[in-house]
């Protein structure tokens, strides 16, 4: 299906117009498909590409002004314009966890769906193709689509939860935010990574930054009585 982003089109088309110049496939991914597919618009954008950014980043910061900063073993960079506006970009990336909590390891993925399967949740796992003759398409191989009109988050593969704990923060925030539900699978797995201490195992750093987070939005109240029913508060 065809999805015109919402907000920021003339930002998206200068992307776009400098990943082809580079020879490179550009999306928009995660949680602005969610919003834009939701009919919201969407501050939080960041792109995906199938290789090194810094070509396109370099161009973007001739053309906005700012300045940028190079997370190398994430394979991403990150690009602060001149008014202040944070956008990051990515390249298509795997990640394996060495224990639960850790930080992953990441390397370099041969495609946008292979990128897609390591996300938090379905609903997040989709992308807008930006450049090339299928822009605006929405790539969404793991069914997000589906979980949006049936108001669920999910998880997409058992160990979610172990590999990054946050996720079951995120998981409440979501549910929160939009009215939405725990798919059954998804709560049985957040009870069990609960009740294993996973949590207990985050940084302060990262769960403090999780919790500013939940208490950053609107009503902060749903996400923290799923929180309380999952017996993470």
């Amino acid at each position: 299906m065809k999805l015109v982003p919402l907000n920021d089109l003339p930002l998206l088309e200068k992307a776009a117009g400098l990943a082809s110049a580079a020879g490179l496939e550009l999306y928009a991914v995660g949680g602005c498909a969610r919003d834009w597919l939701l009919g919201r618009e969407s501050a939080d954008i960041d792109f995906l590409l199938s290789g090194d950014a810094g070509s396109v980043v370099a161009g973007m910061e001739k053309e906005y002004g700012g300045r940028h900063q190079k997370f190398t073993p994430f394979l991403t960079v990150r690009f602060f314009s001149a008014e202040g506006r944070r956008l990051d970009f990515a390249r298509f990336r795997r990640e394996t966890y060495a224990k639960p909590a850790a930080l992953p390891t990441v390397s370099a993925a041969a495609s946008a769906e292979e990128d897609l399967k390591r996300r938090d949740f379905a609903c997040n796992a989709m992308a807008v193709r930006l450049n090339g003759p299928q822009a605006f398409s929405l790539l969404d191989p793991y069914k997000g689509l589906e979980d949006i009109k049936a108001g669920l988050v999910r998880v997409l593969h058992e160990k979610s939860f172990e590999d990054d704990p946050t996720r079951v923060f995120r998981a409440a925030r979501f549910c929160g935010r939009f009215g939405w539900k725990l798919e059954a699978g998804t709560r049985e797995l957040a009870l069990a990574a609960v009740k294993a201490g996973f949590p207990g195992l985050l940084s302060r750093e990262r769960l403090r930054n999780e919790l500013v987070k939940i208490l950053g939005e609107a009503d902060p109240l749903p996400a923290l009585g799923i929180l309380r029913e999952l017996g993470a508060l």
